[in-house]
């Protein structure tokens, strides 16, 4: 077996059971309404509400379901409605238990500087000791070259603080690029301009740094992308805490506004990310709350103050210069002020990013405040009242963008001055079951750990090497009690199932595979789903990941291992690979495709040999052992010298229990491997329960001594 145990998560993943599915075809359309207070209005009903989509005002019928989400009693003095009603409604609500709000606290140290990390990990783990209440399920995400789930849900305060502390310990969740980037500006700064004030020498270096930057906000932008999915399966309004402070919606604008150009007139543009980001988000019910994790204390803008006439501080340097007579720089002579421009410019676009994505969401942005960990008081405050209107559209599900507008009618509030205002998404797209489907999918291939729906785990198995590398049989398991099968009658259940995997290295893909898997089962005993697939891949480690999408749920589980795969045979060397044990287990249920490559049939029937990882089996099942003997180049044997293979196999006190017949090669190797698969067959029963040990000798003509392995095999 070649894939080892799944790369170790912080802690193993602990998703809410029990969560209510959220239905497909309903474009969910969570609404919070406060009054002037920035209080939450409860205890409005459906009809107070009017829903316009794309402008048009919506049939009523067409509005499917409505619920009023409120955890807590909301003061109720001058609503329309009577008082008495809320407070039984929330009565009511506390003896059932309080309605889950879900809160993901997402770190993006690749976008943060080191004060916005300091400020942002303080904060929150304020709020986690102090402000942390029971109906709080609070995940903890953090993003530094990529995603690690450090905490899932819970409302566990000393695990949710031991998480914090873990990445205030954590060195390697700091970042050098936004550092760096002091330095960075200082050498575009002091590149002299021409005469006429056209600087196309800093043009060119402020385009080297603003990619550099580009690649690092799309890698973040594509991160949280891939994350969004994970939350979809939740009911109701989601927050996204999003805390960076260098994440810009103009990547490079500092280094681009001293050379006096724009961003997008040098290429650099990611309004696309952005936007697919949205919609990712929206589609999957989460808001955004972003905050400026520095705060004040890291207005980054001050110190290129020209307080003294003379000097300036650039991160941690003091760069003395005379006072330049014009905004220009000449030689080592340097202005600060467009330096103080230039950062503000930057730290101005890293807002505008902020306040971007919460307005595109229907959530809020924080600035200009040094208490960041209060970003969460207003999503708690959001999450705790709103009103879930589910509007089934009429579109085809063609991917189309719609604009959503919802209004109160006149009248449904009373008494209250200045009026009531309400937040919601802008928009949804009408996914199809299937878009959605795969995005769900591919999520769920770049961040297992998010994914526990579903029971899934993955092994590979090296075979018989080619020009092109190594046969590599993958081999996935899923527990069919993880699965929905519906009965058909007493004995036959059916179902349908996907399946995906990637086998990248060094984040290239190498080999893909996707299969639609119905399912037919047939009695009790089968418990497991066993789905084969092949790759062929040259020597060395690779990551295999694999997802299986549930139809019948829209539920997903995958898993990440390591797949090392190891070196083919030197051609002036004769090879005796380990051996595999196959067994025909009853208690699974076999389907194959893309195998034929690797030298195995593709099967449907449900039915076959299946690799073990450990050799290991039961005594009434029937097995094989498979194994390579690999002669070196010029070895032909014939009837007069053939190679000879024999097998033994002892028992207690090395007592020799069995022997198969010996194995007598005279004809030539399969010239595609050029090797011989060798299987001994080992019939059900023949073995009792216990140890044991088989010796495997091949005595290869022309070479010496025989060639000799021993394994062991145990029997429960």
């Amino acid at each position: 077996a070649l894939a080892g145990g799944a790369s170790p998560a912080p802690q193993p993943p602990q998703h809410i059971g029990g969560a209510e599915r959220v239905q497909v075809s309903l474009a969910l359309i969570d609404v919070v309404v406060v009054n002037r207070h920035d209080r939450p209005v409860s205890g409005l009903r459906r009809d107070d509400f009017d829903l316009l989509i794309d402008g048009a005002a919506v049939d009523p019928e067409s509005i499917e379901s409505f619920e009023e989400i409120c955890a807590e009693p909301v003061p109720s003095r001058g609503y329309s409605h009577p008082p008495a009603a809320a407070q039984a409604r929330v009565e009511a609500q506390a003896a059932a238990g309080a309605t889950p709000r879900h809160f993901v606290l997402y770190f993006d140290f690749d976008q943060m500087t080191g004060a916005g990390r300091g400020l942002a990990l303080r904060g929150a783990r304020e709020f986690l000791a102090k402000r942390l209440e029971p109906a709080d399920r609070i995940m903890i995400v953090a993003h530094r070259k990529d995603l690690r789930l450090i905490r899932d849900f819970t409302s566990d305060p000393e695990l949710l603080i031991s998480g914090i502390d873990d990445l205030m310990n954590d060195n390697s969740s700091s970042t050098q690029e936004a550092i760096e980037a002091w330095g960075d500006l200082a050498d575009v700064s002091r590149i002299p301009c021409m005469p006429n004030g056209d600087c196309p020498h800093r043009v060119s270096a402020a385009r080297v740094f603003g990619a550099a930057e580009q690649v690092r906000a799309r890698r973040s932008l594509a991160a949280i992308e891939d994350f969004l999915p994970s939350l979809h399966h939740l009911k109701g309004r989601k927050a996204l805490v999003l805390f960076t402070d260098v994440l810009r919606d103009e990547p490079g604008i500092e280094f681009f506004s001293l050379a006096k150009v724009t961003p997008r007139s040098q290429y650099v543009d990611i309004a696309d990310e952005i936007r697919h980001l949205t919609r990712e988000a929206n589609a999957a019910g989460v808001s955004f709350y972003t905050v400026h994790a520095s705060g004040l204390v890291g207005d980054t803008s001050e110190p290129f103050r020209d307080t003294r006439g003379n000097e300036f501080v650039l991160g941690q340097r003091v760069i003395k210069t005379p006072r330049p007579q014009q905004d220009i720089y000449e030689g080592d002579r340097v202005d600060p002020a467009p330096s103080f421009e230039a950062i503000r410019a930057g730290r101005d676009s890293a807002m505008a990013m902020q306040a971007a994505l919460a307005a595109g969401t229907g959530g809020r942005a924080l600035q200009q405040t040094n208490d960041v960990g209060a970003i969460l008081d207003l999503a708690r405050q959001d999450l705790s009242c709103y009103y879930l209107i589910g509007y089934h559209p009429a579109s085809t599900a063609g991917g189309d963008r719609h604009s959503i507008v919802v209004r109160l009618k006149p009248g449904a509030v009373t008494g209250e001055r200045g009026g009531v205002s309400l937040r919601y998404r802008p928009y949804y797209f009408d996914i199809s079951t299937d878009a959605r489907r795969r995005g769900i999918m591919i999520s769920a291939l770049r961040t297992p750990d998010l994914y526990p729906g579903l029971t899934v785990s993955a092994e590979a198995f090296a075979l018989a090497p080619t020009r092109a590398g190594r046969q590599v049989l993958v081999k996935v398991i899923v527990p069919l009690d993880s699965l929905l099968l519906a009965p058909v009658d007493e004995s036959l259940r059916e179902g349908s199932a996907t399946v995906r995997g990637e086998v990248t290295r060094r984040g290239e893909m190498i080999c893909s595979f996707e299969n639609a898997l119905p399912l037919r089962v047939s009695g009790q005993a089968v418990q497991r789903l066993v789905y084969e697939t092949g790759c062929i891949l040259e020597p060395g480690d690779y990551q295999l990941s694999v997802v299986v999408f549930d139809l019948a749920t829209q539920e997903a589980g995958a898993s990440r291992s390591i797949l090392s795969v190891p070196p083919s045979p030197a051609a002036g060397e004769t090879y005796l690979s380990e051996v595999t044990l196959y067994t025909r287990d009853p208690e699974a249920i076999l389907i194959t495709s893309g195998t034929s490559g690797i030298g195995h049939k593709e099967t449907s029937t449900g039915a076959g040999m299946i690799p073990r990882a450990q050799r290991r089996m039961r005594s009434h099942e029937e097995a094989l052992l498979s194994f390579l003997l690999c002669p070196r180049a010029g070895v032909t044997p014939d009837k007069t010298h053939p190679i000879s293979v024999r097998r033994t196999v002892r028992g207690d006190a090395d007592q020799v229990v069995g022997e198969f017949r010996d194995v007598m090669i005279v004809d030539a190797p399969d010239p595609a491997t050029n090797c011989y698969q060798i299987t001994s067959a080992i019939p059900g029963g023949s073995l009792g329960s216990g140890f044991y040990r088989i010796s495997i000798q091949a005595i290869v003509p022309g070479i010496g001594p025989p060639i000799e392995r021993e394994l062991d095999l145990a029997v429960d």
